[in-house]
């Protein structure tokens, strides 16, 4: 004789399983859990929207996404001080790009973007390039168009060191893009910061006047 209880363990066999509400918002949890940890690891939150983040790719939130900024050196034939003001370098890289990788234009519309490089234990920004007049300039700033339909291409465009738009270019800053990863490239014709003294990227976004 067949025991009904057999039929009900072999229809639970083939049963599909299926996640239930309390299955899911556990792995939920687990999940944020996880990748709380992980962040909270790499990352430094500051005031406003200025988010600070350890030597290498950096990531930044701006316009309510995550922006990936990578910091390319120069030939190592430089010379100076570091940022101390005392000890002497020389053969050494300096910070001659900025890559902005994942950078929406669109959710950043109208939008500006600064940079800063910190030192080691120092809220004072390193110089990042030669402008013109010789200036110093401690910060790089870019400018979303504040229209959603113009092209990627030709989104961002450069605040030089004295505040004026120049577009995409001059002989001391100019941008270029990749159309097939995205990326946006701000290159300093003069760079002064020592890749060795960065320890913190700051991006701050504004609402472009």
């Amino acid at each position: 004789m067949r025991n009904p209880r057999d039929d009900r363990d072999l229809e639970a066999e083939k049963a599909p399983f299926r996640l239930t509400r309390p299955m899911i918002a556990g792995i939920i949890a687990s999940i944020y859990f996880v990748v709380s940890t992980i962040l909270a690891q790499s990352i430094s939150i500051g005031g406003g929207n200025k988010i600070e983040f350890g030597q290498g790719l950096y990531t930044v939130v701006a316009c309510d996404s995550y922006i990936g900024i990578q910091l390319t050196p120069t030939s190592a034939t430089y010379s100076g001080t570091r940022a101390d003001g005392v000890t002497a370098y020389s053969g050494q890289s300096r910070v001659k790009n900025i890559q902005f990788y994942g950078l929406d234009t669109i959710a950043c519309a109208g939008k500006s973007l600064m940079i800063k490089l910190l030192p080691s234990g120092s809220v004072t920004p390193l110089n990042l390039f030669t402008d013109a007049d010789s200036l110093a300039v401690s910060r790089a700033l870019v400018s979303v168009n504040v229209s959603t339909s113009t092209p990627r291409s030709t989104a961002l465009t450069i605040v030089n060191g004295i505040g004026l738009n120049i577009g995409r270019y001059d002989a001391y800053e100019y941008l270029t893009f990749t159309p097939t990863t995205g990326v946006y490239t701000l290159i300093f014709t003069y760079p002064l910061a020592l890749m060795a003294d960065v320890t913190a990227v700051t991006l701050e976004s504004t609402t472009t006047a």
